[in-house]
């Protein structure tokens, strides 16, 4: 039996294929998402909640959680760990003399805007970090993740380690690339080094 006997039957079965993928692909957009544990709905729905310090202006915001709490948000430490641990160490640590520490670093603790641009676009030559002089590149960040992936990370990193900073939001991230656009690495002397 022949199934595309004509043209007419052929696009047929193309048109009911891309259907199904259509609503397959509409079926997961529209599910609820969570919000530091609350459900998008939740959210919409103006019952008091208790998150962070830090609500979300509107449902469809994502509400970085310290720590990557919640459910829902995203994991700030799963991705420092896949994203930042090698150089930095899972500890926060660095590597003595060759990547910088995270852990007490005024670098982290201070200027958000230095930390968010820094983070997207990467760090070149010499910065000193407690007293050590490092040499070596940070690679930016910015092209493989989102402002909220950012932002998640920076706010673990900065309630992590002994820090003891407030969270970073999102829009911080979007309002950096706003302002500094298309480039290479900074040099610290370009963002504010610390005395």
């Amino acid at each position: 039996m022949k199934i595309f006997n004509n043209t007419l039957n052929y696009q047929l079965v193309l048109a009911y294929f891309a259907v199904l993928i259509t609503l397959g692909t509409i079926s997961c957009t529209r599910e609820s998402r969570d919000i530091c544990g609350k459900s998008t709905y939740e959210v919409a729905s103006h019952e008091p909640m208790q998150m962070s310090a830090y609500p979300a202006k509107h449902a469809g915001d994502m509400t970085v959680c310290p720590k990557g709490a919640g459910p829902g948000a995203i994991d700030g430490q799963a991705l420092f760990v896949k994203n930042c641990s090698a150089c930095h160490q899972v500890t926060g640590l660095g590597i003595p003399g060759v990547f910088p520490p995270l852990a007490k670093s005024p670098y982290v603790e201070k200027d958000e805007d230095r930390m968010a641009a820094i983070m997207i676009y990467g760090l070149s030559g010499p910065i000193n970090v407690l007293g050590t002089t490092y040499t070596s590149v940070m690679a930016g960040l910015g092209a493989t993740m989102t402002d909220e992936e950012l932002a998640a990370v920076a706010t673990y990193v900065r309630s992590s380690f002994g820090n003891n900073a407030p969270p970073i939001l999102p829009e911080t991230f979007t309002k950096a690339r706003a302002k500094h656009g298309f480039r290479s690495l900074f040099s610290i002397q370009e963002l504010g080094e610390e005395k």
